[in-house]
């Protein structure tokens, strides 16, 4: 019996009683503000590797279907807010999903976000917010439409997407915001048996100009369930728009990690990222993107048959904006390695590159 599928339609249950909940006090508080809003993206993917099971590359987390019309990411969301307390719970299904929650027990793979925060001053400027939110770490989301490339960059796929835990966010002024969280792991809604350490993470967001961002973030924590050994990890990215619609995202990623419990040696990792975008349009638009990905001891990206990660990537995309809400968007992406990409389940053996043509058909609401 598929445990994950008869388990969902308990979670809706979950999800109309906490609806009716929330419509119940807006009753009794008029200040209150209740929101909906959904994402849906259906995406076509063609591997010239054409592996024979239709999963794409083995480090790849959105979008790895070859030569199959599926679904990414459909997200249903309802949002509350008054004024000291705000909340959020969001249901999920897709590849993204599957993927990305795998690890975590059937009930939570279902479960986008849910959070609620309550203001600790009153001019509304400290925050503390607690339960399943969006990472601070990187420069994309899990919704495709509100990033530059269509796919997820290599340094997105390799950093949390989530994170599950407490988070204090302070924003003394309009230029600055500062984040701290303590987690239950590196991407972890439930944490691994037999760890009993926390994650750690900083974040600081600094945006002198309207047109400028500059981001450094970080993680502390262990993801060994083992053994204590420590990772360190370093997020720093610059954001940059210009008024004729060409925008710059230059990125760069370091980590470490214990070689072995309580080692004074580590391992280390990094990705570097580059991407262009330029609006042609009203509704059109290109971009380009290049990284570089080196992990020599396999710390975050374990190939089975590959001696170390050492990964160049190139995109370019195309496109177009249907409407305010709705997006069309096509990307050829090419991978080289310096030895050859791990054997999927079939046994496809990718060699030491690999071509593929995306595309998107995306709608928020």
């Amino acid at each position: 019996m598929n445990t994950h599928s008869t388990k969902l339609p308990f979670l809706i249950l979950i999800y109309c009683f906490i609806i009716s909940q929330i419509f119940v006090a807006k009753a009794q508080d008029q200040e209150a503000r209740v929101t909906f809003d959904g994402y849906i993206d259906i995406f076509y993917a063609y591997d010239f590797s054409n592996p024979t099971d239709h999963i794409r590359l083995p480090f790849l987390f959105h979008f790895n279907r070859h030569n199959e019309v599926n679904l990414n990411l459909g997200l249903l969301r309802v949002n509350y807010e008054n004024d000291r307390v705000r909340g959020s719970f969001g249901l999920q299904a897709g590849t993204y999903a599957q993927d990305n929650y795998s690890a975590e027990e059937s009930l939570l793979r279902n479960v986008f976000e849910a959070q609620i925060g309550v203001a600790l001053n009153t001019d509304k400027t400290l925050w503390l917010d607690a339960g399943i939110f969006p990472s601070h770490l990187g420069f994309e989301s899990a919704i495709s439409s509100e990033n530059a490339t269509l796919s997820r960059s290599l340094a997105a796929e390799n950093s949390p997407y989530f994170l599950s835990g407490a988070k204090l966010n302070y924003q003394p002024n309009d230029k600055i915001t500062l984040t701290g969280v303590v987690a239950n792991g590196w991407q972890r809604i439930a944490r691994l048996n037999g760890n009993q350490t926390l994650g750690f993470g900083t974040q600081v967001a600094y945006q002198p100009k309207e047109h400028i961002l500059i981001n450094w973030s970080t993680f502390i924590g262990n993801d060994n369930p083992d053994k204590v050994q420590m990772r360190y990890f370093n997020d720093f990215f610059i954001t940059w728009r210009n008024s004729s619609g060409f925008s710059l995202i230059a990125g760069a990623d370091f980590g470490y990690q214990e070689s072995a419990a309580a080692n004074s040696t580590y391992d280390s990792w990094k990705i570097l990222s580059l991407i262009a975008q330029q609006k042609l349009s009203v509704n059109n638009f290109v971009a380009a993107r290049i990284e570089k990905f080196t992990d020599k001891s396999e710390v975050i990206l374990d190939l089975s048959n590959v001696n170390s990660v050492d990964i160049t990537s190139i995109s370019f995309n195309f496109d177009h904006q249907i409407q305010e809400n709705a997006w069309f968007r096509v990307e050829f992406r090419h991978f080289i390695g310096d030895d050859s990409f791990s054997m999927n389940s079939s046994g496809t053996n990718f060699g030491n590159y690999n071509s593929s043509i995306l595309s998107s058909l995306s709608l928020k609401f």
